[in-house]
């Protein structure tokens, strides 16, 4: 058999078998020219489910009379001119393959006026004829491509198919997932002659992402925006938006699953596994996860040209947006837990405060919250935009988080790295634990303290004019507190100082979800690295099936342990903190699963200090429930109990 080359004609027609698949193919391909040429209004008018007619109008830049044939031509294109186009690609269409490709299996009329011409023409093609002719018409500012008898000349290919119903569903799904990617566009469907579906563009004076969860409301339902919360993070150029509904909330019929980059509708196996991994076993089996995820990163960092219908993208750095992405919809869908629980949670654990008039036993494993004070944590917290349930339209929207919050995201080559721009004191190990047995004792006050009781109270019992001012005498390990307070020495637990704040700390790092929940796995952005010494390295080789069983994925490699995942509760720390001040306190003692479930909810991030627990007597003793605190929780003591302490 001689090879030869194919005629135009019949190639056209076989380039259409990859193009034009169904009615539905046609109406992608021409609202993606509509909106690569500016449009922000555009019609769609189609009858008999896309067999006879689809026709689509636009008001975008339009095609001069010049060009107009060249246009129906195939690998006639605008978007791009050379190769080094194709890395960086910013338009849907780009082949030149399109109109050439419908013309072949249709009857095609395109009309179109640019702006700067006085009157419009229109160029028609029918079937196998590549003839194009060029005649006046009369149109607004913009382009309509008239589309008639689908598939006419190819039976084989009409009688596949489906009936009208299913054709035009197929359409407005099209249509509704195009909608969602441009909040900013207009859009108007008609099925013989009826109106459909319209969505108006949003006001260009609203934030981005309040345009795109009106949008998603429009589309979807208000109900999805009320039961779904939104997390936006930025990593350097890269922006990822996700609306995530609640596991317990999600169907098993019908989801709403839309994904985007950079605008492009996208069914790429890396994001369907990103949200896999996300949900985790949340779900039950019947269940499906519903979300609307927007990705927008530099054209230069994605490869669009590797999938004929573009559903599938290569990204120059899977692994990292990958991360990114599980991240953030993991994040989404832990804020809408505590939306839900922080309240109930609160009121539980103020009832929980119980009446304590002995020195308290705490365990080795017991630590002390965050030396950072609740106003520093506010401060220092990125901005992830969260909206959830019934708030979701009284909260101020932002489309970026800040430039700090940027710059914190950057990844970091210390040995431990800061996690998803969580920012945090660090300290040296003399700061994050108490030393066992030792008392930090101040002699000189401890004797002056001594004194002013002894001067003051000569029948036993203190003058009520004594000062108001709280001075911390000493502290005595695990986490006692000996302070004078109105010219008293008093005993208190320093977690009841500091409990305010370490019930916010627990709020922010997952104590809001059931057990189960915090314990399941989550990896880490960036893995931890521990140096360790021979001694821990057999600790973890003992340790390390437990560890698995309570969500850490560790590996020893050489001197150092790698902390890959961690259990959910520990997934908002700060990695290079939180976790070694976790892993410090499990090596100090034989490990058994109650100990190290212990240990993981109580280590806030860091330990206590002088300093801190200074300023917090001095900021708690001018509270009026300062006393009311004492009450409850500490113990008065006198001199000679103080001296035998």
């Amino acid at each position: 058999m001689t090879i030869k080359i194919l005629p135009p004609q019949l190639a056209n027609q076989i380039a259409a078998g990859e193009v034009v698949e169904r009615p539905a193919s046609v109406v992608k391909e021409l609202v993606e020219n509509a909106l690569d040429a500016g449009a922000n209004q555009i019609e769609i008018e189609i009858e008999k489910g896309g067999h006879k007619r689809i026709l689509i109008r636009d008001n975008g830049k339009g095609v001069d009379k010049a060009q107009l044939t060249l246009a129906l031509s195939r690998h006639a294109t605008s978007k791009i001119s050379d190769i080094d186009d194709l890395e960086a690609i910013a338009s849907l269409g780009f082949r030149g393959e399109a109109l050439a490709s419908i013309s072949s299996v249709a009857r095609l009329t395109m009309t179109s006026k640019p702006a700067e011409q006085n009157e419009a023409w229109s160029a028609i093609a029918e079937g196998l004829d590549m003839d194009v002719k060029v005649m006046p018409a009369a149109h607004p500012n913009g382009t309509s491509v008239e589309v008639l008898d689908l598939f006419f000349n190819t039976p084989a290919r009409r009688k596949f198919l489906r009936a009208e119903k299913t054709e035009f569903s197929h359409i407005e799904t099209l249509i509704k997932r195009i909608a969602l990617s441009r909040p900013d566009v207009g859009f108007s469907l008609k099925h013989n002659g009826k109106t459909v579906k319209r969505f108006r563009a949003q006001k260009s004076d609203v934030k981005p992402l309040e345009q795109k969860s009106n949008r998603i409301a429009d589309v979807i339902n208000k109900g999805f925006i009320e039961h779904a919360s939104v997390v936006s993070c930025v990593y350097d150029d890269i922006e990822i938006s996700v609306w995530a509904k609640a596991p317990s909330l999600c169907v098993s019929v019908n989801p709403a699953q839309y994904s985007f980059v950079n605008g492009r509708m996208m069914r790429d196996k890396l994001i369907q596994h990103a949200i896999r991994q996300s949900y985790g076993q949340q779900l039950h089996k019947e269940q499906l996860p519903e979300y609307v995820i927007f990705i927008d990163l530099p054209a230069t960092d994605v490869d669009v040209n590797v999938h004929p219908a573009k559903h599938e993208v290569r990204f120059h750095h899977a692994r990292l947006l990958h991360d990114l992405l599980v991240k953030t919809i993991q994040d989404a869908l832990h804020e809408f837990e505590k939306s839900q629980q922080s309240l109930s949670y609160s009121e539980q654990t103020e009832q929980s405060q119980t009446f304590n008039t002995q020195e308290p036993a705490i365990s080795t494993g017991s630590a002390a919250p965050n030396n950072v004070s609740s106003g520093e944590r506010n401060q220092s917290k990125p901005e992830w935009l969260v909206l959830s349930g019934e708030h979701s339209n009284k909260t101020a929207l932002h489309p970026k988080a800040t430039e700090d919050y940027k710059h914190a995201l950057k990844p970091n080559t210390q040995e431990t790295r800061q996690f998803a721009g969580i920012t945090s004191k660090k300290y040296n190990q003399s700061d994050i634990a108490f030393r066992p047995a030792e008392r930090i004792i101040d002699h000189e006050k401890l004797s002056n303290a001594i004194n002013s009781i002894e001067a003051n109270s000569p029948g036993g019992a203190p003058e009520q004019s004594a000062s108001s001012s709280a001075q911390l005498l000493f502290l005595k390990a695990p986490n006692f507190v000996y302070f004078q307070f109105q010219d008293e020495i008093w005993l208190i637990d320093a977690n009841h100082l500091f409990a305010k704040a370490f019930r916010q700390d627990k709020l922010n790092h997952g104590f809001s979800l059931t057990q189960d929940q915090q314990f399941a796995m989550t990896p880490l952005l960036v893995p931890v690295r521990l140096k360790l010494t021979s001694q821990e390295k057999e600790w973890c080789a003992k340790h390390g099936e437990l560890l698995r069983e309570n969500g850490f994925d560790t590996k020893v490699h050489q001197q150092f342990l790698i902390i890959k995942q961690v259990p959910n509760v520990l997934r908002n720390s700060d990695s290079g903190t939180r976790i070694p001040v976790v892993f410090n306190k499990l090596m100090l003692q034989p490990l058994d699963k109650q100990s190290l479930i212990d240990i993981i909810l109580n280590v806030p991030e860091s330990g206590y200090n002088k300093q801190d627990i200074q300023v917090k007597l001095t900021e708690l003793a001018k509270q009026p429930e300062f006393e009311q605190l004492l009450e409850k929780h500490a113990r008065k003591l006198n001199a000679q109990q103080l001296l035998e302490q």
